[in-house]
Order: structure tokens, then C-alpha cells, then sequence
């Protein structure tokens, strides 16, 4: 619950500290362009705890790691992947040939 109150402060706090610096500029014609970044701004801080929360146990180069732990413990390289279906893909049409015109190409 502290952490939603802190959020929650962090949040007004730079909403009210945005809106004093949209007040404070002199020019209109920059005005539409100071509204879209502090939208974005405030965006960001409304969605951060949501990504803190979903990546939080997420490391990328772990699973990098696991992935490549993987490919090495199965023995498979990814010539050895390709050559399977290069030879699938050949057996496969040289059946679809011999079925409709009689010959293997």
C-alpha cells in the first residue's frame, strides 16, 4: 500500500509541477508541442510501475544463455536444422511431381 501512496505522490507532484511549466511559456505556438511531451512524460510515470513489475524477474541475457545452453546440449547446429528441411522440402515436392506427372525431378 506505501508503494502505490509513493507512486501516487510521485505522480501528482510532477503533474503539478508540469502544469506550472506549461503556464509559464510565453508563446502560444509552443504551447501544443509542450502539452504533447508532458502527456508523454506522464505516461511514462503512470506506466513504470507496470513494466517494473512485468520485468522485474526477466533478465535477457540469461535467457539468451539458457537458449544457447540449450542449442549446444541438443546437438543441433542450425546447418544441421536447415539441411532437414532442405530435405523435407525436396522429399515433399519430388512426391507432389511422382504423384502428378509420373517422374522425380
Amino acid at each position: 500500500m506505501s508503494a502505490v501512496l509513493e507512486w501516487l505522490k510521485t505522480f501528482l507532484m510532477l503533474y503539478f509541477f508540469l502544469t506550472l511549466i506549461l503556464y509559464l511559456v510565453p508563446k502560444k505556438s509552443y504551447q501544443k508541442y509542450l502539452q504533447f511531451a508532458v502527456k508523454m512524460i506522464l505516461l511514462v510515470v503512470v506506466f513504470l510501475p507496470l513494466l517494473n513489475r512485468v520485468s522485474s524477474g526477466v533478465d535477457f541475457f540469461s535467457l539468451v544463455e539458457e537458449f544457447e545452453t540449450y542449442k549446444a546440449e541438443s546437438g543441433l547446429t542450425d546447418m544441421e536444422g536447415l539441411e532437414g528441411l532442405q530435405n523435407g522440402y525436396v522429399e515433399e515436392r519430388s512426391g507432389y511431381y511422382q504423384e502428378h506427372y509420373g517422374e522425380s525431378e
